[in-house]
């Protein structure tokens, strides 16, 4: 199990909010900045009215290491300060991630992380 699966599983036990993983990387995510950015989005999954569920992928490219996070949450939208952490965390780890509503309801997190964010 890698770092991020850890979280993601002890996040789902904590709050109750299922979480779908699937992973195709090229080495263990590092603990640092991955472990922020996933840590960030998943606050602000969990702030306001929480979804019963998300969906998580995780994949290396030619570009890094990217994180995707969506859910069909129909309840309120993430609060400004939410999207303010989330991008920082991002920024901090020398990424960049866009945050889209969908239409009905839910919101689609994708982030690109530098490689140096993976150990092996």
């Amino acid at each position: 199990m890698t770092i991020a699966e850890k979280l993601l599983a002890e996040w789902s036990e904590r709050t109750g909010i299922a979480v779908e993983v699937w992973t195709r990387m090229a080495g263990e995510p590092g603990a640092d900045g991955m472990r922020e950015a996933l840590g960030a989005v998943l606050a602000a999954v969990e702030e306001g009215t929480p979804p019963p569920a998300v969906c998580v992928a995780l994949t290396t490219g030619v570009s890094g290491a990217r994180l995707t996070v969506s859910h069909d949450d129909v309840g309120e939208s993430w609060p400004v300060e939410r999207l303010k952490a989330v991008k920082e965390a991002f920024r901090r780890a020398g990424g960049r991630v866009s945050v889209n509503g969908v239409a009905g309801g839910g919101v689609t997190v994708s982030g690109v992380l530098p490689r140096s964010v993976l150990k092996g």
